[in-house]
């Protein structure tokens, strides 16, 4: 199935995030995540493996005890089930990809 960008929707997901679903299938899920300046993603785990590339802006993120901090064109892999957070020093796009796909953003 292709999903062209004007039918992706976009969801607010707290002040400060937005994020769009540009891809779901059986065992991948690609999405868009714009992030303000200054949005602090609270540090959360998941079942999922997901490696988050940014497109634009610079984002802090801690994974596990490890701080990185990414610039444009710099990817991370976040393993399953490890505590993970995110702070936006910019206005910040980035494109993770999650397997499985994740069910509670296709609800």
């Amino acid at each position: 199935m292709i999903l062209k960008a004007k039918e992706q929707k976009v969801t607010q997901v707290e002040p400060g995030v937005r994020r769009s679903v540009l891809q779901s299938g059986e065992k991948l899920m690609l999405v868009r995540i714009e992030l303000s300046a200054g949005k602090a993603v609270a540090a959360h785990q998941h079942p999922h493996e997901q490696i988050t590339h940014l497109l634009e802006g610079r984002v802090r993120f801690t994974v596990g005890d490890e701080t990185v901090l990414l610039e444009p064109g710099d990817s991370c892999l976040l393993p399953a089930n490890v505590p993970h957070g995110a702070t936006a020093l910019e206005e910040s796009v980035l494109i993770d990809a999650f397997s499985p796909p994740r069910e509670d953003f296709l609800a």
